[in-house]
């Protein structure tokens, strides 16, 4: 399950939660995504249905993936909304807060289809 990015321009750090049905999915790792290649990430599930994602050392430009969560479906008829909280996103060059906006996305077990989450940064 991709978690997707617009118009970053020298993006140097971004920290955000992904909230989901925890009954519905499980997640089982975060892979960074090719926007996101040669930075670092930590993740973890900080409570059922809260996972935390922090990227740093980067310098992202452009639309893509920033990661990916892998997950496991637990129920195989329902489905979860994909919330997504930034938490804070930094420029590269400047250290200075960037603006986002975010696109909550969704998960159906039903199907296995996803529509992946989106942040937007600038105004």
């Amino acid at each position: 399950m991709p978690i997707k990015i617009e118009n970053a321009d020298h993006v140097g750090a971004i920290s955000l939660n992904l909230l989901y049905d925890s009954t519905v999915l499980k997640v089982s790792a975060v892979d960074l995504g090719a926007l996101a290649n040669g930075s670092s990430a930590q993740w973890a599930v900080e409570a059922p249905g809260q996972l935390k994602v922090v990227v740093q050392n980067a310098n992202m430009n452009g639309d893509g993936t920033l990661v990916t969560v892998k997950c496991k479906a637990l129920n195989t008829t329902r489905s979860s909304t994909l919330v997504i909280q930034v938490l804070g996103a930094i420029g590269a060059d400047t250290g200075e807060d960037v603006e986002t906006q975010v696109t909550d996305g969704s998960f159906s077990a039903a199907d296995d289809s996803v529509e992946a989450p989106v942040i937007s940064f600038g105004a």
